[in-house]
C-alpha cells in the first residue's frame, strides 16, 4: 500500500504535540509503556522484502527513475536495499544475528512535483516532518526519509552495532546528494520574447505550481532561453 505522506505527517504532528505535554521518560528503560516503537523502521532478519542486489555502489531504480551512489566506506555487508511500493528502503545489517535489522533512510514518491510544491510551500516547510525533497523524476517529488526513534540506543547486546549504524548515518546526506533523475523534465525552447510576457511574479507563481521549470542562463541576442 502506498504511503499516505498527508496523513502520517498530521499524525507525525499530533505526536509531537503530545509528547510535549507528557512526562519525560527514560527511553532506554523497557518497562515503560508509554514508549511507542513505529514498526516502520526496524525489520527481522527473515523478512522476506525483495533485496536488491549492490553494484559498484549505485543504485538504479529504472521504474521510479532514480539512481544513487553509496560511499566507499559502507561494508556491503552491513547494508541492504528493499524495494517496496513506490519507493525503496535501505536497511542496516546487524553484525550481532540475535537483534533486528533497522531501517537506515527510505526514498518514496511523495506525489506530483505540483503536489509537494503546494504542500512544502504552505505547511511544509515549517512542520518539522521528518521528509526532505531528494529530488524529482518523472514529473514526480521523490523524498527521504529515515527512522523516528532511537537505534539500538541503551541495549548492551547492541553496542558495537549501534556505533556502526551512527557512523554510516553520518553519510545518509551525501547518498542524498548524490541522487540523480533519470528521466529529467522535459524542456523545450522558447523565445526571449515569449518569456518576457511573463513578469518575475507570474512566472513564479507558475514554477510553485509545477507548471512551468524555469533555467536562468545569460544569451546572446536572437538566441533561446529554456523554460
Amino acid at each position: 500500500m502506498r504511503i499516505q505522506w498527508k496523513e502520517c505527517i498530521v499524525l507525525f504532528m499530533i505526536m509531537i504535540g503530545l509528547s510535549a505535554c507528557s512526562t519525560k521518560v527514560n527511553p532506554s528503560d523497557p518497562s515503560d509503556s508509554s514508549i511507542t516503537e513505529p514498526v516502520s523502521t526496524q525489520r527481522s532478519v527473515g523478512s522476506d522484502a525483495p533485496v536488491q542486489d549492490k553494484v559498484d555502489k549505485i543504485y538504479v531504480n529504472k521504474e521510479i527513475g532514480f539512481e544513487i551512489e553509496f560511499p566507499e566506506s559502507w561494508d556491503s555487508d552491513r547494508y541492504e536495499i528493499k524495494e517496496i511500493e513506490d519507493g525503496v528502503e535501505v536497511y542496516y545489517i546487524p553484525m550481532n544475528k540475535e537483534i533486528e535489522e533497522a531501517l537506515l533512510f527510505g526514498l518514496d514518491v511523495y506525489g506530483t512535483e505540483a503536489e509537494w510544491n503546494e504542500w512544502w510551500y504552505s505547511e511544509g516547510e515549517d512542520s518539522g516532518a521528518p521528509i526532505s525533497l531528494a529530488g524529482i523524476s518523472k514529473g514526480n517529488a521523490i523524498i527521504e526519509y529515515g527512522p523516528t526513534e532511537a537505534i539500538y540506543q541503551g541495549r548492551d547486546e547492541a553496542k558495537a552495532d549501534a556505533s556502526e549504524y551512527d557512523r554510516m548515518s553520518i553519510e545518509i546526506s551525501n547518498i542524498i546528494e548524490s541522487f540523480k533523475s533519470l528521466n529529467p523534465s522535459a524542456t523545450s525552447a522558447v523565445s526571449m520574447n515569449d518569456l518576457s510576457a511573463l513578469n518575475v511574479e507570474e512566472a513564479l507563481e507558475l514554477r510553485d505550481k509545477g507548471s512551468l521549470h524555469i533555467t536562468l542562463f545569460l544569451v546572446r541576442a536572437g538566441e533561446t532561453a529554456v523554460s
